[in-house]
């Protein structure tokens, strides 16, 4: 049975602006990401470089304060979790479990934004493997483990056919 009261915050515009403003804030870390990587390819100049590894570390900083803010969200909803439909109640604990994998994951991305050489143990291309393996790559596998899972176990349900309408 469906409740008709549990309408998952469609009446608080504040909240799905400030929503909207994060993903856009994101979109804008991840364009600076990929023009700053770019940039920074052993092909460019110097100066292009240069200015390739600030566009990074502005960009890294940018997608921390997007995950502060949604962990901010996070703590949000769960306290308004009387309102969620069961579908989103399991995509918040989906996100509450991959909360720590993404902090380790961003402290490495911060770690190696700001490390102080090209070469560090940091480093994605040049540093330690272990490092990128057991704070990148594995963080991240764990974190898509987590959301597909989540995914797969939301069951299909007239909640889905109602927000279509």
């Amino acid at each position: 049975m469906v409740c008709r009261s549990n309408v998952d915050f469609k009446d608080k515009k504040r909240l799905i602006g400030m929503l909207n403003r994060t993903q856009l804030l994101y979109t804008a870390a991840i364009a600076l990401s990929i023009a700053g990587g770019g940039m920074r390819s052993p092909g460019n100049t110097p100066k292009n470089q240069s200015t390739g590894r600030k566009l990074t570390r502005v960009a890294t900083i940018l997608i921390t304060v997007t995950f502060a803010a949604l962990v901010g969200y996070t703590v949000y909803f769960w306290v308004q979790k009387g309102r969620l439909r069961p579908a989103r109640l399991m995509l918040l604990r989906a996100f509450s479990l991959a909360i720590p994998f993404l902090i380790v994951r961003i402290v490495y991305a911060l770690l190696a934004a700001f490390s102080s050489a090209l070469i560090s143990k940091w480093s994605a291309i040049y540093g330690s493997w272990v490092a990128f393996l057991v704070m990148g790559l594995i963080m991240e596998f764990i974190v898509v483990a987590i959301y597909v899972t989540a995914g797969i176990l939301i069951p299909y349900s007239r909640d889905h056919q109602e927000e279509a309408k």
